[in-house]
């Protein structure tokens, strides 16, 4: 999350973001998103990019790393 942040792309991970009509906006969300994806690949192990790598959007690919790791234990 730091280098996402760092980069102002942290939102492409957090939220379902729209595509704007505009041709320039169209073309900064897709350098964007990726850019996000580029770094999330990045950032994980070699195993776990099989995981991750078909997901479609940078949210898709961050929530299914999340999910790896999430525990469910109740104590």
């Amino acid at each position: 999350m730091f280098v996402l942040e760092e980069n102002d792309i942290q939102n492409h991970v957090r939220l379902e973001l729209p595509l704007s009509e505009e041709e320039d906006e169209r073309f900064k969300y897709r350098k964007n998103e990726g850019k996000a994806k580029s770094i999330i690949i990045d950032f994980v192990k070699d195993n776990l990019i099989p995981h991750i790598y078909e997901q479609e959007t940078a949210k898709k690919m961050f929530e299914a790393l999340a999910g790896l790791f999430e525990s469910n234990n109740k104590w």
